[in-house]
């Protein structure tokens, strides 16, 4: 071989070798820039801390204070419509009561007389008329039994009402 030959093999073999010492630099570099890179990442992540929170519960409370005057929606007066003694009162003031309720009673005696005393008037006329009929009294002495008779039916309707008015009761639902 002559020199010049010689020359350019070792310099051919000198650019290869350079060229795989460069591959081999850059391959190297990568390598460490990415192992470097990635434990960055690791351990930015690794880092990341932890609390742990005792959880209580509890009622919140809120108050609000405001002046005025409180009407109720609705009001009802309530009333006997018979006079008489009141014997009892079954609610109080603040008391809530549902419609129909009983609230209070008159003394019944009384009015059980007025019953009682208007079923004997007309038990009565009508004994009379039967008897002036038997008689063959007059038509004007009959049409006054009739007249009677009806006068008497309508006390006794009325003593009964009366009777059963006795007890008072709640028109509606509500607060007393």
């Amino acid at each position: 071989m002559s020199e010049k030959g010689l020359v350019e093999g070792r310099a051919g073999n000198l650019r290869r070798v350079l060229t795989y010492l460069i591959i081999a630099v850059v391959l190297f570099g990568g390598g460490y820039a990415t192992r470097t890179y990635t434990s960055k990442t690791r351990s930015a992540t690794v880092s990341l801390s932890t609390r742990v929170l005792t959880v209580t519960s509890s009622n919140a409370t809120q108050s609000i204070s405001a002046s005025g005057t409180i009407e109720p929606a609705t009001q009802e007066n309530v009333n006997f419509s018979v006079a008489g003694t009141v014997s009892q009162v079954m609610v109080t003031a603040g008391e809530t009561v549902q419609a129909g309720q009983t609230l209070a009673s008159l003394v019944t005696a009384p009015l059980a007389e007025a019953v009682a005393q208007a079923e004997a008037n007309l038990a009565g006329v009508q004994a009379k008329l039967a008897s002036d009929q038997a008689a063959s009294s007059s038509s004007a002495q009959i049409s006054a039994d009739e007249a009677n008779i009806t006068a008497a039916s309508d006390n006794l309707a009325t003593a009964q009402a009366n009777l059963g008015d006795a007890t008072l009761t709640s028109p509606s639902s509500g607060v007393i």
